[in-house]
C-alpha cells in the first residue's frame, strides 16, 4: 500500500490519517482474486493472491469505501464511494466522479456510474441480498462530510433500494425516518434481515443528535423496527 500511495500520489482529507485500504473483498469463486477499496485511490484488483495489483480510477469516484460482489454472477462488482473525487481538484469533482455507486460487469476491468441522477452522493456501505442479488440497499448522504456541520439538516441521509441491479432506485419507508441527520455508517444483512446503524467519525460532532441507533427489517426495507437501547457511534457491523 505504501508503494501505491507514493507512486499514485494518493491523498486523504484528514491530515492525521494516511491514505489506506478501506475494504477488502475476496472473490466468491476464486480466492486468488482480491479486490481492495483504496481511500483515496480507486479499486485495486489482484488475480494472484495479492502478489501483484492493478488499480482502476478512471471510470469511478476514487474515494472507494466498499466493494460488493454478486455471488451468482461474480463478474458483477459494485463500488460504493464517497463522491468527493480525488480531493486535489476541488468539489464537486468532474464526471464520472462525484457519485455514490458504480457497477462493473467484467470483474472490475471497466466501470459505469449507476447513480448519476441521485440527489445525494456520499455512500459508505451497501448490502446485496444473496437470495435475490438484483436487490441492493444503501444509505446515501448529501455532499461530503466536511459540509454536514454547517447546515441544520446535517448529513441528510436517506436509505434507498433497487430491485433491478441498480437500474432504478427508490427510498425505503415502512417506519424508518424519512431523513437522518447523522450518517448511517453501518449496514449488514444476516440471513433475511437487514440491519442499519448510525455513527461514524463526523457524526460524533453532532452532540445534539442521537447516536448508535440500530434498525432492522426482515423484508428488505418494507417495514423497519428500531431496536431498544443505544450504542456508541457505530462504524461497522458483521454477521455472526
Amino acid at each position: 500500500v505504501a508503494e501505491l500511495v507514493a507512486r499514485r500520489k494518493w491523498l486523504y482529507p484528514v491530515p492525521t490519517i494516511p491514505p489506506h485500504i478501506r475494504h477488502i473483498l475476496v472473490d466468491w469463486n476464486d480466492a486468488d482474486v482480491i479486490y481492495a477499496a483504496g481511500q483515496v485511490g480507486g479499486v485495486l484488483k489482484s488475480e494472484d493472491g495479492g502478489t501483484t495489483w492493478r488499480d482502476f480510477t478512471e471510470e469511478l469516484d476514487p474515494d472507494v469505501h466498499m466493494i460488493v460482489q454478486d455471488p451468482h454472477q461474480p463478474q458483477v462488482i459494485y463500488a460504493v464511494c464517497g463522491g468527493g473525487g480525488d480531493i486535489v481538484h476541488g468539489y464537486p469533482p468532474p464526471a464520472p466522479q462525484g457519485h455514490p455507486i458504480y457497477r462493473s460487469k467484467d470483474g472490475g476491468d471497466s466501470w459505469e456510474c449507476i447513480s448519476a441522477d441521485f440527489e445525494r452522493n456520499y455512500g459508505v456501505q451497501m448490502v446485496l441480498d444473496p437470495a435475490h442479488p438484483e436487490r441492493l440497499m444503501l444509505p446515501v448522504a448529501r455532499d461530503i462530510p466536511s459540509r454536514w456541520t454547517s447546515r441544520p439538516e446535517k448529513a441528510d441521509v436517506v436509505v434507498i433500494r433497487s430491485d433491478d441491479g441498480g437500474a432504478t432506485w427508490n427510498a425505503v419507508s415502512g417506519g424508518l425516518s424519512a431523513r437522518f441527520p447523522v450518517m448511517i455508517e453501518a449496514v449488514a444483512m444476516v440471513r433475511e434481515t437487514v440491519f442499519l446503524a448510525t455513527g461514524g467519525q463526523v457524526s460524533r460532532r453532532f452532540e445534539d443528535e442521537p447516536m448508535g441507533e440500530v434498525y432492522c427489517s426482515a423484508d428488505f426495507g418494507g417495514k423497519w423496527a428500531k431496536l431498544p437501547g443505544r450504542l456508541p457511534s457505530v462504524y461497522c457491523m458483521t454477521a455472526a
